[in-house]
């Protein structure tokens, strides 16, 4: 079964494309894998590391937050005859997220990658170039920037990038 992969911060934006992205599962009888990277940030000087604790913290709160995301996304789609299953990934990924997105797109049958397009910390980690350079290294899995503005107007064209090229926004699912 193909895979959408979608991309998120938790944010509000980014929530608005997880939904689009389990619109466009359900349509098309894919799973969904909601992927979550998150860094530790502190407001003071990095001289000392990080506690475990003070990480577990972090990790338990950000998970619990995409699970909470996860769940929304099932009750979404109670009525439809399809239920795509939804699978989670919450990690610290400071200093590998791209690699770590690249195991994903080789172990899994990755349809596409979805983003909010506000996601910008997550794209800039990514280092995505419309020439296909990337610390990701070339891929023929499409990368789909989903416009928040947009998803809340319930649009179906959203900018549609791959292979190094934007694509005239076209219906993905009627």
């Amino acid at each position: 079964m193909k895979t959408i992969l979608v991309l998120t911060d938790l944010s509000k934006e980014a929530g608005y494309a997880a939904h689009y992205a389990m619109n466009i599962a359900t349509k098309v009888e894919a799973k969904l894998h909601l992927y979550h990277p998150f860094t530790l940030k502190r407001e003071k000087s990095l001289k000392y590391p990080w506690k475990l604790e003070e990480y577990l913290d972090v990790e338990k709160d950000r998970k619990s937050k995409l699970m909470a995301l996860a769940e929304q996304l099932r009750e979404h789609t109670r009525d439809t005859e399809f239920k795509p299953p939804i699978t989670v990934t919450c990690r610290e990924d400071q200093n590998d997220f791209a690699q770590n997105v690249r195991e994903l797109i080789r172990e899994e049958d990755i349809l596409m990658i979805l983003i909010s397009s506000d996601c910008e910390e997550l794209i800039n980690s990514l280092s995505f170039n419309l020439h296909g350079s990337s610390r990701m290294g070339k891929t023929s899995c499409p990368v789909l920037f989903v416009p928040p503005s947009a998803i809340r107007r319930h649009a179906s064209t959203p900018t549609l990038v791959t292979g190094g090229e934007i694509k005239r926004p076209v219906p993905l699912v009627s």
